[in-house]
């Protein structure tokens, strides 16, 4: 759904796609992988937080575990 919505959309943006994650577990599961591996429009490139790039939602997400 998230790959038709970007089409439908985002036609400008649909060649290339940042996929930003951060270092969790979940981001580098064997569906993300998949996701990108077998997506050919639009192409991902995934990006780490605070490594690739320089912002990232850590401190919020910092917030929600303290609620």
């Amino acid at each position: 759904m998230t790959v038709d919505n970007i089409l439908e959309y985002h036609p400008i943006q649909s060649d290339t796609v940042e996929l930003v994650t951060d270092g969790g577990s979940e981001n580098h599961a064997g569906i993300i992988t998949e996701l990108i591996e077998q997506t050919n429009e639009p192409t991902f490139k995934k990006v780490i937080a605070r490594k690739d790039v320089s912002f990232s939602n850590s401190p919020v997400e910092a917030i929600n575990k303290q609620v």
